[in-house]
């Protein structure tokens, strides 16, 4: 019974050690604003905003079958979207001829857009949104935000959503049939 109770013992020791080590092996990185905020839909329908330090024209708000690398080095290849912090949403008047199914935010990336009105009006195929790195302490218009998103099933928000400065968010879900229910429990209202 003692050698059970000291190889148990041993055998908790190692386990908090090895927790302890990977644990503290990876390091704590806080999402990133470093470069310029862009949309890349890939062939697969899914919009997604990186966040890159590639030159682009700051007139130009829409690049087709183009490669851009990420602030992690990753390269996306796609329809690349400029604009969308500043409130510009190509990717709504672009979506008959290439449809957006899913929109997402990288990982590791913050996305503070200045304004979101408008943001998916009208794209009747996009089915899912996960909003996880979305900062949106500055905006205050999210009025028609998910408007005629007919097929739209899901809407992830983060868990803490800061809607404090939100004046508008008049029709935001008008016309979203597929939508059974948001949770909004972490708005900030």
């Amino acid at each position: 019974m003692r050698i059970i109770k000291t190889i148990i013992k041993l055998m908790l020791t190692v386990m908090m050690v090895i927790t302890s080590f990977h644990v503290n092996a990876l390091p704590v990185k806080a999402a990133s604003s470093e470069g310029k905020a862009f949309g890349v839909l890939q062939d697969n329908g899914e919009l997604l905003i990186i966040r890159s330090n590639d030159p682009f024209d700051e007139y130009t708000y829409i690049y087709e079958n183009k490669t851009i690398k990420d602030i992690f080095g990753k390269e996306y290849t796609g329809t690349v979207f400029y604009g969308a912090e500043i409130g510009i949403f190509q990717w709504t008047s672009y979506n008959e001829e290439h449809p957006v199914k899913s929109f997402s935010i990288e990982n590791g990336i913050v996305f503070k857009p200045k304004a979101l009105d408008g943001m998916f009006y009208g794209m009747n195929q996009l089915e899912s949104v996960s909003l996880e790195g979305i900062d949106i302490s500055e905006v205050t218009e999210m009025d028609n935000m998910f408007t005629m998103c007919e097929n739209l099933k899901s809407i992830r928000f983060p868990d803490t959503f800061d809607t404090s400065n939100i004046i508008n968010f008049e029709s935001a879900f008008s016309c979203c049939y597929a939508l059974e229910s948001v949770d909004i429990s972490g708005f900030d209202f």
